[in-house]
């Protein structure tokens, strides 16, 4: 019976030509449209995974408006975060972050300095590390940057420079040319 019954449904597909092509090409690109389409939704969805209170946490931009043109920054001034902690109701925990690029430069077991590579360098606020829940290796997060001069480093940068995680507590790294920080703490 179904061998019959496919049979005349392929002599029917080989009769109508036109219509069969019409039919096989319309539900190929709606086939196609849905899996790109939930394959965008699914990565737009992939950004917070793995963050705790992600429904509580926003980034704050700036809105440049010129006159042909409006842009967003990520770059707010460096008051507007203590502004916001102060004066907008419901607001718990605020902490900048700067994106850097600079030469960093420790020490090797003679006591000569190595210089690594350029890297990518977040300079941030002790309150980032309540906001974004890290898991530490060394160090607490309400202690690690309470100093001034100090450097929280993650256990992939800590191993780059002094070879592992362990070591990196309470050496030195200097950013450029003469920016000396301690190394405070290392999370995972």
């Amino acid at each position: 019976m179904f061998k019959l019954n496919l049979k005349i449904a392929l002599r029917n597909l080989w009769k109508n030509k036109g219509y069969t092509f019409i039919n096989v090409t319309g539900l190929s690109i709606g086939m196609a449209s849905c899996i790109l389409i939930f394959l965008f939704i699914r990565y737009q969805l992939s950004f917070d995974e793995g963050i705790k209170n992600e429904d509580r946490i926003y980034r704050f931009v700036t809105d440049w408006k010129y006159d042909a043109f409006d842009d967003y920054s990520n770059a707010v001034a460096i008051p507007a975060v203590k502004t916001v902690k102060n004066e907008i109701v419901g607001i718990e925990k605020a902490a900048a972050i700067f994106r850097n690029w600079n030469i960093v430069r420790v020490k090797d077991a003679t006591g000569k300095d190595v210089i690594k590579k350029e890297e990518t360098i977040y300079y941030v606020e002790p309150d980032f590390f309540e906001i974004f829940r890290m898991q530490w290796l060394y160090a607490k997060p309400t202690t690690a940057l309470n100093d001034p001069n100090t450097v929280a480093l993650s256990e992939t940068a800590a191993k780059h420079y002094f070879g592992n995680a362990q070591n990196a507590i309470g050496k030195n790294v200097t950013m450029g040319n003469k920016t000396l920080l301690k190394v405070s703490g290392v999370f995972k």
